[in-house]
This record gives structure tokens, C-alpha cells and sequence, in this order.
């Protein structure tokens, strides 16, 4: 009983702290109205400072301010058609900075097989977080693509990317963009052209810890005489603890005659 009442006794100090309407917070989650996105938190829910609940598991793309990834990864490509270049073994890294709404990437790789082994493209991005609505979110971003893959005329390409997130509840996420690739490559052997790729997707939080996603995706090959690249992947991410995740992707390309598909493992380190 003296619990309870104390209980009540501190809701009513809220609401006389709080009486004045542009600092009042109606679920007292801490998060003024004028701030707060989910305005109907359960009251025992830790939420971000948007005032939405944090208790699902939050991925990457979604992490706040000032906080730093560093990503590893390993994986084996198989590619049917490319003689003496069947098999591709991948190591690859990748650093992220999420400062507020904004994120900062570096992607870059190394590949050995057969035929030669080689640095892949590095790729430096800026993009932008939208929170259209409480489950609506869109990204918009620019990039350069650096040649670091040594090829006769490989130029330095420009990119432009966006994507919509939607999550209908809070275990469900459904995801669609695109991005266009502005190439500079001259053309040594055969007519090029700008590449735009389309994705869709739906992911499933199963806990705390473990997401998993499949998606689509159809872009057109840089080489004008290839047919279009469509592609089917299956993603499972698991965070080991707040410092550390992992995930396993695989991707198999359709709509071809000969075997398109790769396998790959990330490690993943939030330096803070």
C-alpha cells in the first residue's frame, strides 16, 4: 500500500512539474510531447531520444549519435561463366560513423582467385535520416566510388542512393530503394552504361539479439550488350553483446544460365 502510494504521489508531481503543455510528457518516458515521436510508450520501456522504444534490437543503420563501426568480412563468390575465374575468395572492411541523423561509410575489399587477385573499388559515402513518421524513415545519400581496382580505364564513378524503412509493428520491417551509378569508366573493350539498381525487402526481429531479412534486387549491368542482374538474399544479423555483432549473407542470382552466388561473414566492432 505505501508503495502504491508513493507511486501516485510521484505522478502527481509529474504533472504539476510538467503542467505547462510544451514541456509536458503525457507517457513519462522523459521525452517532452514536442519531441516525442512515440507519444504512448509503455511506461517501463527504455526509450532513444526521439522517446521510442528501444526494447527490439537495433540494427546498424539505425544507431544515433557518435557512435563508430568497424566491420570485417570474409566470403567466397562462385561465378560460372568466367573461365579460370569460377571461384573468388573476398575479405573485405568497412567503417561507419553515425553522428545524429547522418552517416558516414568507407567500403573497400581484396579478392583473389585464379586469374589475378586485385583491390575492389573503395567506396566513401554521406547519407541522410529522415523520421517521416513514428514507423516511416527515409535516406537519402551521395557517394564516390575510387578506383582502387587496378583496370584499364577504371575511373572514378558517382553514386546517388535512397531508401524508405517501414516498420508496420514493432517485430516486422519492410524496405524498398535504389541507387544510380554514374560511370566513368572509358570504354577499352565494349559500350558502358550508367547503372541503376532497384531493391525490396522485409525483415523479422526475432529477439533482442537475431534479425533476419530476405530481399530482391534487379540492376542493369555496366556493359550495355548483358542482360539486367537480378538477385535474391538472405541476411541473419545477431548481436553477440553491445560491442560486438556478426551476420551471414548469402546471395544467389536468378534469371541466368550459368551459377551467380556468394557467401560471406561479417564481423562487426562498435569502438563506441
Amino acid at each position: 500500500m505505501k508503495v502504491a502510494k508513493n507511486i501516485l504521489l510521484l505522478i502527481l508531481i509529474q504533472n504539476f512539474l510538467y503542467a505547462n503543455d510544451a514541456n509536458k510528457d503525457s507517457d513519462m518516458d522523459g521525452v517532452p510531447n514536442s519531441s516525442d515521436v512515440c507519444t504512448h510508450t509503455p511506461f517501463l520501456d527504455v526509450v532513444d531520444k526521439r522517446g521510442c522504444s528501444t526494447e527490439r534490437l537495433v540494427l546498424p543503420e539505425d544507431k544515433e549519435s557518435n557512435s563508430l563501426d568497424i566491420i570485417f568480412g570474409l566470403g567466397q563468390a562462385q561465378n560460372e561463366d568466367e573461365l579460370n575465374r569460377e571461384k573468388q575468395h573476398i575479405s573485405t572492411f568497412q567503417a561507419y560513423y553515425y553522428n545524429n541523423d547522418w552517416i558516414y561509410s568507407l567500403k573497400t575489399g581484396y579478392f583473389t582467385q585464379p586469374a589475378e587477385s586485385n583491390m575492389e573499388d573503395t567506396t566513401l559515402s554521406i547519407r541522410k535520416r529522415f523520421q517521416v513518421s513514428k514507423k516511416l524513415k527515409l535516406t537519402t545519400g551521395v557517394g564516390l566510388k575510387l578506383p582502387t581496382y587496378d583496370f584499364e580505364g577504371n575511373k572514378a564513378d558517382y553514386l546517388l542512393t535512397g531508401a524508405f524503412n517501414y516498420y508496420p509493428t514493432n517485430k516486422v520491417s519492410l524496405y524498398f530503394g535504389g541507387s544510380y551509378d554514374f560511370l566513368q569508366d572509358e570504354e577499352v573493350f565494349t559500350p558502358l552504361q550508367n547503372v541503376h539498381t532497384l531493391y525490396v525487402g522485409t525483415g523479422y526481429f526475432l529477439n533482442k539479439t537475431l534479425y533476419g531479412h530476405v530481399s530482391y534486387s534487379n540492376s542493369n549491368s555496366k556493359f550495355v550488350e548483358e542482360h539486367n542482374i537480378q538477385i535474391v538474399s538472405a541476411t541473419l544479423f545477431y548481436q553477440i553483446n553491445p560491442k560486438w555483432f556478426t551476420s551471414l549473407s548469402y546471395h544467389h542470382e536468378i534469371a541466368d544460365e550459368d551459377l551467380h552466388n556468394n557467401i560471406n561473414i561479417k564481423l562487426g566492432y562498435s569502438v563506441w
